[in-house]
């Protein structure tokens, strides 16, 4: 009885505590209805013809045998350069340093900020398959 009584004064603090919160609207918060950040993108493809590009330059050494994910994290500058590449989550070596050297080829729109452009890091992912 006393675990029934507990239980639902418990249940309601926590229903009252949900719907008695106020509703906070970003409207009034932000007159114009910026979205305040915006993440960089790729300036003359997708990110899925990047992922490609960089998959098509890839040389394996053929005793790779391997499949999987390599994520990699880079910023995005105010010029839109990738710098300070970095891999997140490797698979080999030899094809990680291809990544890193890769990705430095391409060019990206800035982040931003409430519309002021900031550099931004990037995760990035490529699955790596292998095909016959």
């Amino acid at each position: 009885m006393k675990y029934q009584i507990l239980f639902i004064t418990l249940s309601l603090i926590i229903i009252g505590n949900l719907y008695g919160q106020e509703q906070i609207s970003h409207k009034q918060d932000f007159p114009n209805f910026i979205k305040p950040e915006v993440s960089p993108i790729p300036k003359h493809l997708s990110f899925n013809a990047i992922q490609e590009s960089i998959l098509n330059k890839i040389e394996y050494p053929e005793d790779f045998k391997k499949e999987g994910l390599v994520v990699i994290q880079f910023m995005v500058n105010l010029d839109g350069k990738v710098t300070t590449p970095k891999i997140r989550k490797g698979l080999d070596p030899r094809i990680d340093q291809q990544i890193l050297d890769l990705i430095c080829d391409f060019e990206f729109t800035p982040g931003k900020f409430y519309e002021k452009e900031i550099p931004m890091f990037v995760n990035f992912p490529i699955r790596i398959a292998l095909t016959e």
